[in-house]
């Protein structure tokens, strides 16, 4: 969960910087052209982007992850006949995904 806390914080500055970094070494003409406040919107969709969508979904993510360590250990501890079966199913799935990409 340090991850999915520390991620809020980190991102925002990284693109920010990223974002400020770029813009500051456009030439003049990209300035004379776009006006500021498409310039200011950019920034400000970027921001939200990476504070409200990303949080969510790297929650999501680690949740989803832990259900399912949390689910193949029940049913490890219930039936260990699964762990044999469970690298076949694995590679199965796995297979399927890309194949179907």
């Amino acid at each position: 969960m340090y991850v999915a806390d520390r991620l809020p914080f980190l991102s925002p500055c990284r693109l920010h910087h990223g974002l400020l970094n770029n813009i500051m070494r456009s030439p003049m003409s990209f300035f004379d052209t776009t006006p500021l406040g498409r310039i200011v919107n950019r920034f400000s969709k970027d921001m939200y982007v990476v504070d409200e969508t990303l949080e969510r979904a790297m929650c999501d993510f680690l949740w989803c992850l832990f259900d399912i360590i949390g689910l193949i250990t029940a049913i490890s501890y219930a039936t260990p006949l699964f762990l044999a079966v469970l690298p076949f199913l694995g590679a199965l799935y796995f297979y399927i995904q890309v194949r179907l990409l």
